[in-house]
Parts: C-alpha cells; sequence; structure tokens
C-alpha cells in the first residue's frame, strides 16, 4: 500500500487522491514505461485513473494533447528545469544494505523501482541459479537505470543484484504486527489532547500525520480490532480512520478509510450497518471493539493510534 514518504522534493505541488499522495515534481524528467494513454487534461482525474489501474505508480501529462500516460517501471531522471508534467506516488522508504542515497530524487526512484518490496522490481523474473533479477529489454532502457542499481545488460536482458526482502519500523518507538502474510503495519500509541471539541476528527488525523507520517488506525481484521481497542479502559473511546465520503452516512458505501485502503472488515455496534447519521463528525472504537459512526456524545479522549506502513529493507543476495 502507498504512503506519505518522509523525505522531500522540489515540487509544483501535490495531489491527493483517497489520502494517496501524489508529488508534482519540479526540474525533474523521468525514464519509466508509458503503459496507457488517457484522455484527460486534468491532473486529479489522470491521477485518479492512474489509482485504479494495476502497476501505475505515476503519470505524465502530455500538455496541450488532452491526454496523460500512465507510467510504471520506472529507470532513472534527468534534470530538466522547465519540465513540470510528471506526477509519482508517495511511497513506502526502501533502503538496501550498503547503498547510501545522496539526494532525495535517488531516494523516490528507488522507492519507485522497488514499489513492491520484493526480491526483483516489479514485471522482473527471479534467476535463482545466479542470484539475478531479470528483464528482456533493450540496451538503451538499461542504461537508463541510475548507477546504484547496478544494471548491466547480456545482450538481451537488463540484469540486477537479486535481494532478500525485509520490512521494518521507522524506528524502535513503533509496535510491529503481521496479520497475514501480506499485510503488516507499524502502529504508534500516543497521548492526545484535543484543542476544542469541534473537528476533532481532522485534529486528530493532523496530529498523526504530523506524528508519525502516517494516519489514524485503520482496522481490517478481528485481530487487528481486538489489538486497537486492547488500549481503551472500559469507559474510553478512541477516533479511528473511518470516515464518510459526502458528510452523511446511511450504509458501508458511504464510508472510507482515510489511509485509502478499502472497508473490507466492519464491527458496528448496530451490526451490519453503520449508525445512520446526517452530519458525520467521526466515528470511535469502544473498548468492547465495537464501532459507532454518530459518536457525537463523546468529546473526551486520551489518546491516538497512528498506522503507518512498513518500509522496505534489501539485501543484495552473493
Amino acid at each position: 500500500m502507498y504512503v506519505k514518504a518522509v523525505f522531500f522534493l522540489s515540487l509544483c505541488s501535490t495531489v491527493i487522491c483517497d489520502s494517496i499522495v501524489f508529488n508534482h515534481l519540479l526540474g525533474y524528467s523521468l525514464y519509466a514505461d508509458a503503459n496507457a494513454l488517457y484522455n484527460s487534461s486534468n491532473p486529479q482525474e489522470c491521477i485518479e485513473a492512474c489509482y485504479d489501474y494495476y502497476g501505475c505508480t505515476g503519470i505524465q501529462m502530455l500538455w496541450g494533447t488532452g491526454q496523460c500516460s500512465f507510467l510504471q517501471m520506472f529507470r532513472g531522471y534527468t534534470y530538466n528545469t522547465n519540465d513540470c508534467s510528471f506526477y509519482v506516488i508517495q511511497l513506502s522508504k526502501v533502503s538496501v544494505k550498503g547503498r547510501n542515497l545522496t539526494t532525495p530524487i535517488d531516494q523516490q526512484v528507488q522507492n519507485l523501482v522497488y514499489s513492491t518490496m520484493d526480491y526483483c522490481p516489479f514485471n522482473w523474473t527471479i534467476d535463482h541459479d545466479n542470484y539475478l533479477c531479470k528483464y528482456t529489454t533493450t540496451k538503451q532502457v538499461c542504461n537508463q537505470y541510475e548507477p546504484f542499481f547496478e544494471a548491466s545488460w547480456n545482450k538481451t536482458e537488463c540484469i540486477i543484484p537479486l535481494m532478500n526482502s525485509y520490512v521494518k519500523c521507522p524506528n524502535h518507538t513503533y509496535v510491529y504486527h503481521q496479520w497475514s502474510t501480506a499485510f503488516s503495519y507499524c502502529y504508534y500509541y500516543t497521548t492526545w489532547t484535543p484543542s476544542g471539541s469541534s473537528d476533532l476528527y481532522t485534529q486528530a488525523d493532523d496530529y498523526c500525520y504530523a506524528q508519525t507520517g502516517g494516519h489514524l488506525v485503520s482496522i481490517h481484521s478481528d485481530d487487528e480490532n481486538e489489538y486497537v481497542a486492547s488500549f481503551l479502559k472500559d469507559t474510553e473511546a478512541m477516533i479511528i480512520g473511518l470516515v464518510s465520503k459526502n458528510g452523511s452516512v446511511s450504509t458501508v458505501d458511504d464510508l472510507k478509510w482515510i489511509d485509502g485502503m478499502p472497508v473490507d472488515y466492519t464491527n458496528f455496534t448496530t451490526g451490519a450497518k453503520p449508525t445512520p447519521t446526517g452530519s458525520f463528525k467521526l466515528t470511535v472504537i469502544q473498548a468492547s471493539g465495537l464501532w459507532d459512526t454518530d459518536a457525537t456524545s463523546v468529546t473526551s479522549f486520551t489518546g491516538l493510534l497512528c498506522k503507518h506502513d512498513v518500509e522496505g529493507y534489501l539485501v543484495p543476495i552473493s
């Protein structure tokens, strides 16, 4: 999943799609595969379409044509002072043992190349016998990879080192939990007292982002729900990141998680359906683990649980 990153680039702007941030780069042209064209001259529309397109991690606006390109398989960059056509998704940081990157754009490209945090980049194949990742392409394309990827061309394929893949939290203050083979996250509990009783949800999520770079917790299983509720005493409640899409709530379809994850698990006090409300303010979880989407009487909170994606750590296999 995609999250806000912890480094900074020169930007024209940022664009947000379902709380997923795309950086609008200033002064860089990127090498990547253009996977599809989309008919729109509106960057927001292109980004929303990219977000729903498998493998798309960036777009290039083709100014003056009424179109944009969906991009994947990023390789490198060039400096181009006047270029402001590229938007790329902010991803979790990926580090490689023994590789010291010196610029934010290098880190951004490494995150894009290893967006899956796997042994090889997206769409590459594994050569276990020779500890290599391979991708059939031209010499010209292979040479576009930044030097730190150690890419070479064998006349038919581009080759880079095979990696062992690990995940970790940003630092020791986080608690790491793996809920399945596919989902693991970092959690950070912090004390929090709201400033007044208005805009509680916005206050809480802004505080989470300021403290961790993450969001109010989202919940996707019984085990994760039990873990979140364990931070509460009998009479306490805590804000979670389940919000209304349009300011009111009548069915589950009216709700979304602020971190962009799907609403694939619920545990409402009213059963399968959320508590209806025509003026949504926040969703809380109680010590029992039950959720309420109309908890207007709850104004006193003692803490928040913030959720951050894991970071990738790759070790070359030799």
